[in-house]
């Protein structure tokens, strides 16, 4: 694995998880590099860093909690449902059936509420 960023000597390894992380520290520090260098932040976590390496936490607060950074949010929903309809359209067996399902989906998007809906897609990776 290569580096997200190196900065005079000291490397941000980006790896998701926090089993994975641990298991690269690890497989780092035994061969031999200052465990004391290697960064492990967080998702959304970021550092001011300066020409000895890091300086501090940076100044910009967190876009969302850490508790929901590992959590779908409407982005990953929305993206699922991009990708079915992709597929869909894809799967479908000519010009006439792909405008068909696009007609049912305009139909019930005029139909459904404006405000706030509760998701209504299940991520299988999910409690």
């Amino acid at each position: 694995m290569t580096p997200k960023l190196t900065f005079h000597g000291a490397a941000t390894f980006r790896p998701y998880g926090e089993p994975r992380r641990a298991v690269l520290h690890k497989r780092l520090t035994d061969a031999a590099l200052d465990g004391a260098r290697i960064l492990r932040p967080d998702r959304d976590e970021s550092f001011l860093l300066g020409p000895a390496g890091v300086v501090g936490a940076a100044a910009k607060a967190r876009r969302i909690a850490q508790t929901a950074v590992s959590q779908p949010d409407w982005h990953n929903i929305r993206a699922r449902l991009l990708c079915d309809l992709e597929d869909r359209l894809r799967a479908a067996p000519d010009d006439a059936g792909r405008e068909a399902l696009l007609a049912r989906l305009a139909h019930d998007l005029a139909l459904a509420p404006a405000g706030p809906v509760a998701p209504a897609i299940a991520f299988e990776d999910q409690p």
